[in-house]
């Protein structure tokens, strides 16, 4: 068996790293609700968006598709999500794939907090 080894940041030589062009802290992102309940804090890079959301039971987005792949990780709560026709509960630790253009809506039976990936970069939510 193979020993994990972690590195720590200040043992990698050359870091920080002079590529590295936007850094933020959670605290200088300002939170936005882009829908009805669904407060999100959003970081966009050149192909792929990462949205984290605050949302308040009850709150839904309706039947809708989009060009981008996205991926949920359902951090805390218990939100339904329906893919394509089919409607499962989702709960802590839950990872969805949403491929492209695929139908899906959501509803949070609790509060929740939700992450999201999407790419391309969600130019909409700037």
């Amino acid at each position: 068996m193979t020993e994990t080894q972690f590195i720590l940041s200040d043992q990698i030589e050359g870091y920080p790293h002079p590529k590295i062009t936007k850094t933020l802290f959670g605290h200088e992102i300002q939170e936005k609700e882009l829908f009805p309940g669904y407060h999100g804090k959003l970081f966009h890079g050149e192909q792929l968006s990462w949205a984290f959301w605050r949302v308040d039971q009850g709150s839904a987005v309706p039947e809708h598709h989009h060009l981008h792949e996205q991926m949920m990780h359902v951090i805390s709560g218990r939100f339904e999500f329906t893919l394509d026709g089919i409607t499962k509960i989702c709960e802590a630790g839950d990872l969805i794939h949403i491929p492209s253009n695929q139908v899906h809506s959501g509803k949070a039976l609790t509060d929740c907090v939700l992450m999201d990936v999407f790419s391309p970069a969600r130019d909409d939510y700037k």
